[in-house]
């Protein structure tokens, strides 16, 4: 699933999913606030390109939050 261009502002990613795949959220403008469970394992490198605004939540040590600093993303603990 790919919200890319969708006018989100935020989104809540449920428990349960395991991956964020290549432009799931691209483009998406609005975008401020992205919250991702423990259990994502894997997001592409390209899943927030060219979303600016985008904050990710996440618990501290998730693999989202080692996502959000290894691609300059900014993070809030959950």
């Amino acid at each position: 699933v790919t919200f890319a261009y969708a006018g989100l502002e935020s989104v809540e990613i449920p428990d349960g999913v395991t991956e964020i795949k290549h432009q799931a959220f691209a483009e998406c403008k609005e975008l401020t606030l992205c919250k991702i469970p423990d259990s994502v394992q894997t997001i592409s490198d390209r899943a927030f390109e060219n979303s600016p605004n985008v904050v990710i939540v996440a618990s501290e040590g998730s693999y989202a939050a080692q996502y959000a600093a290894e691609q300059g993303i900014p993070f809030q603990a959950a």
